[in-house]
């Protein structure tokens, strides 16, 4: 009786820890070079145009020094002006308001110099996107 009470106490912590995370993101981590890491976010949007909740796992701690916008292509596009933010632990857009309103169609590259400094996983939001709509996020880090 007890090992099925854990059982479920655990499906239920799983359950309430997802229920804050809207659409879905999946991110692959590749080390280039030596001291190169590119975080690579695949998002996909909510019923309502949104993907938010969701801390970048495996985000390495560096200095964040380009980032790049890929929308999806043909029925996955996403919405004209989409917005992408890109929040650390306090909350500040390490993307300093760059990635608002972007284009449906045409991809848009973000270099950052200085570089922002990033300590911890930072969290992806997007907003706007369009209902089931996808793009990609590619960040470039130097450790």
């Amino acid at each position: 009786m007890i090992r099925r009470l854990a059982v479920l106490a655990i499906i239920a912590l799983a359950f309430a820890t997802q229920a804050n995370a809207v659409g879905t993101q999946t991110v692959t981590v590749a080390r280039i070079g030596s001291s190169l890491v590119r975080v690579t976010i695949a998002w996909t949007s909510d019923g309502s145009g949104n993907v938010s909740g969701n801390t970048i796992t495996g985000f390495p701690a560096g200095k964040l020094e380009q980032v790049q916008f890929v929308p999806g292509t043909g029925g996955v596009a996403p919405d004209a002006n989409y917005d992408v933010t890109l929040a650390d632990q306090y909350g500040v857009d390490l993307l300093v308001a760059n990635g608002q309103n972007l284009a449906a169609a045409t991809s848009k590259q973000l270099l950052f110099s200085p570089a922002s400094i990033l300590d911890a996983q930072p969290v992806l939001t997007i907003a706007g996107a369009g209902a089931a709509n996808s793009g990609t996020v590619i960040a470039w880090v130097r450790q």
